[in-house]
């Protein structure tokens, strides 16, 4: 997404779908493609950039397209963000290298790009260890993979097998180096059984410290203090790395994302529309939402997202409201198995955690996750299933009250802001309206009455 120093209101261009140029005359000014709107004694100006048609008013010029990193732009009447967490390992001086050596013990929760499909490096971390220091390294929120990343407990089981067998030299440590003071972001639950855990199994965990650098020659690695940016070096043996995020350049560019949002999309947490455009609405882990990151939320997310952009487009209320849920697996054993589910507001689900003394339950859990799910998650991504909350049949959504649903007025207004531009257009240039999105008969009324007022809003 692109932004200008001021803000425009863009519509796709219906009646030239392929990119062109202006043409311009002798005196340098563009020619039948600048044109002048005059309505109630406001001078609007109609420019057509590539695809794109753009009506602008002096001191607004919001661009409402897309860009590809082609150079292809693309307009839109409703944008679904779900570009996910950018992760950022070039911040990590020397890691790539050491990484994508396949002989040293430098992992990450992910395979190489650049690594053929049987070459699977990070099942190495649990059965290579045999002597010196080991480190977990958990980077600072936000970050994929929390909770169902976590596989330490595993690790420590295997390697109080390996010593006991004699394959694990006495003389080893095992730490996880956590940039953040929690394990759970959102859910307490989930937080303290996670570090009452740790602590029975003997694990060392230091807080606050986040690695800057891997030296591959020397087999160190560089940790800073967050606070103090104090630095010191480690020796290891064997370093598993989740890999930290950063923002994304485009959506923090366009004020999509902003420090307020910690720069990720900032979204209504029920609607899961844009705060301040509200023809925008996010998607997944790009979203700053108050629940745990993972697949299932993204999962309950879709129904939410899909039900609310057709809702929008209609002109109608967003009646679709998404409740926080979240589910990540969380392995707490050799074929043991737990999961951490819960809603906003520190709400469990009547199945968190079950299953975590490793008992039985554990077992079932585990056994039914890896026999089941591999099959579960291609049907959903071959949409052969509708995916979680009811799998065969997409959920729908009840009418809300009028004191919980989102203000009709508010829905008309950005109907209206739309339609008002595609009227204006149409002053100039006929029928450049056709192929636009249905929207209701009550939006429609709405934006001609309020053409005016809401271009000088500067609603999206």
């Amino acid at each position: 997404l692109q932004k200008q120093s001021k803000s425009s209101i863009c519509t796709p261009d219906r009646m030239n779908t392929r990119s062109r140029s202006p043409r311009r005359t002798d005196s340098g000014r563009q020619n039948n493609f600048d044109k002048e709107i005059r309505q109630n004694g406001e001078v609007y100006t109609e420019q057509i950039v590539g695809s794109i048609r753009c009506v602008q008013e002096t001191g607004y010029q919001r661009r409402v397209h897309g860009v590809l990193r082609n150079g292809r732009k693309i307009g839109y009447d409703q944008l679904v963000i779900a570009m996910g967490l950018k992760e950022d390992l070039d911040s990590i001086k020397g890691f790539e290298d050491a990484w994508k050596d396949p002989e040293h013990p430098v992992f990450a929760s992910k395979d190489h790009p650049s690594w053929r499909s049987i070459l699977h490096k990070y099942t190495r971390w649990h059965y290579n260890f045999t002597y010196g220091d080991a480190y977990f390294v958990i980077p600072p929120y936000p970050f994929k993979g929390e909770i169902g990343a976590y596989n330490f407990f595993v690790s420590r089981q295997v390697w109080n097998w390996f010593l006991y067998n004699g394959k694990l030299s006495p003389k080893h440590s095992f730490t996880i180096v956590n940039a953040n003071q929690r394990f759970s972001q959102w859910l307490d639950s989930a937080d303290t059984f996670i570090k009452q855990k740790i602590a029975k199994m003997g694990i060392k965990v230091e807080y606050g410290l986040r690695i800057t650098e891997v030296d591959m020659k020397t087999s160190t690695a560089t940790f800073q203090n967050i606070e103090t940016k104090e630095s010191n070096q480690r020796e290891y043996q064997n370093l598993y790395v989740i890999p930290p995020c950063k923002p994304h350049e485009s959506l923090v560019e366009s004020g999509l994302a902003t420090k307020e949002s910690n720069y990720m999309l900032d979204v209504d947490h029920k609607t899961l529309r844009h705060n301040k455009y509200k023809n925008i609405f996010g998607l997944g882990d790009i979203n700053n939402l108050p629940t745990t990151k993972s697949f299932w939320a993204g999962f309950y997310q879709i129904h939410v997202v899909r039900n609310n952009v057709y809702r929008s487009l209609k002109g109608q209320t967003l009646n679709a409201l998404y409740d926080g849920y979240s589910k990540c697996a969380l392995i707490v054993g050799q074929n043991k198995l737990t999961y951490v589910c819960h809603y906003y507001d520190q709400k469990e689900t009547w199945h968190n955690l079950l299953g975590s003394n490793g008992g039985i339950i554990g077992t079932i859990r585990y056994l039914y996750y890896a026999k089941n799910q591999k099959k579960k998650f291609l049907d959903y991504y071959l949409e052969k299933d509708k995916g979680p909350p009811y799998f065969k049949f997409l959920p729908t959504f009840k009418e809300l009250p009028a004191d919980q649903s989102t203000s009709k007025t508010d829905i008309a207004s950005t109907a209206s802001s739309y339609f008002a531009v595609n009227k204006n257009v149409q002053e100039v240039v006929s029928d450049i309206g056709k192929g636009k999105a249905q929207v209701g008969e009550t939006a429609r009324t709405t934006a001609e009455a309020n053409t005016t007022q809401n271009i000088k809003q500067g609603t999206a």
